[in-house]
């Protein structure tokens, strides 16, 4: 299995033997040919030492061998990275030749009224399967403040694929980037009737409900999704709004024991301690955030996905994260 010789190669990488690590790429692709994953990690090895040409080389030779949408984004990706947004539009058109039914790869917002054609392309092939081509859709017109247009794809979505909670979440946003919180509760309110058990719509119905039902609120949340880590970290929050500072940290440590991946509890909590904790706390909830390297949380992919946040690691990522948290309208207050 490629499996394997993955993992053997990683080890390699972390010992800082990296000629071996190639050397065990190169035998991986010629053992599993057909198998994009061989070519991604070589290609990521390149990368991550500066080598990209040696990358784009990779990439290029395994497009003609593995027949792949994956290695196609990659090479996408790379031109990105290097701010080389031609060759990243070419590459994009070119795959989508190939690939139509491929929904990760898209046309980059730069060009609004191309990327809109290409959505509306992709979403004849993917409309009933791929939530987030929906959601890069309706983010396209909310950024530029087509807000109608926004609701009007935002239901068209909710159609083809229902009970989706990702799609939920993305109309409430929309009303609330619109200011429209009374539109906002009401599809808050209907997104909790078709996916009642989804943590994230619950732990969005605490903070935008009014300070003096927050704690009922909180308790219907905890009925429905006890052990779900978007709830407890919003709850957590309740508690470090009203300096309960001993619960407040119990939450946000049942959190990410729940759950280490979830990027998002690791930030708050991180936020949190260097306001109200010791500092050998705080070093430790680095430690331990940079162990679990955690990948996912709205926070956390938003910094962790931006071009020039790509070669962060977790410890920068959680840092940049916990600066940025009095931006968010969800803050305590």
């Amino acid at each position: 299995e490629d499996i394997f010789w993955l993992m053997y190669a990683k080890y390699e990488w972390q010992k800082g033997d990296i000629d071996r690590a190639r050397e065990i790429l190169k035998e991986a692709a010629e053992a599993h040919k057909t198998k994009d994953t061989v070519y991604l990690a070589a290609s990521k090895l390149e990368r991550e030492l500066g080598n990209y040409d040696k990358a784009r080389e990779i990439l290029e030779q395994a497009c003609e061998i593995c027949k792949s949408g994956k290695l196609w984004m990659q090479r996408v990706q790379i031109e990105r990275e290097l701010k080389q947004d031609d060759k990243a539009l070419d590459l994009c058109e070119r795959a989508l030749k190939l690939y139509p039914t491929f929904p990760t790869i898209v046309h980059p917002k730069k060009e609004f009224d191309k990327a809109r054609t290409y959505y509306e392309k992709g979403l004849e092939y993917n409309g009933k399967t791929s939530a987030q081509l929906w959601v890069c859709a309706i983010h396209l017109e909310q950024q530029l403040g087509n807000f109608a247009k926004a609701r009007s794809i935002c239901e068209k979505a909710k159609l083809r694929i229902p009970k989706n909670p990702e799609l939920w979440y993305v109309s409430v946003r929309l009303e609330v980037a619109a200011r429209n919180m009374q539109g906002a509760t009401y599809m808050l309110s209907r997104g909790l009737q078709e996916c009642a058990n989804n943590g994230e719509l619950w732990a969005l119905a605490i903070e935008l409900e009014p300070k003096a039902q927050r704690k009922a609120k909180s308790l219907d949340a905890i009925k429905h999704c006890d052990n779900d880590p978007y709830v407890i970290v919003a709850v957590a929050k309740l508690f470090w709004k009203e300096r309960k500072l001993e619960k407040a940290r119990k939450w946000f440590e049942r959190a990410i024991a729940i759950n280490p991946d979830y990027g998002d509890g690791w930030i708050y909590h991180y936020r949190f301690e260097k306001e109200f904790g010791l500092p050998l706390l705080v070093q430790d909830i680095v430690k331990r955030c940079v162990e679990a390297d955690p990948h996912h949380g709205r926070l956390w992919v938003s910094l962790s996905k931006k071009v020039e946040n790509w070669r962060l690691k977790p410890d920068q990522i959680l840092k940049l994260g916990a600066s940025q948290v009095d931006q968010e309208f969800t803050v305590i207050e």
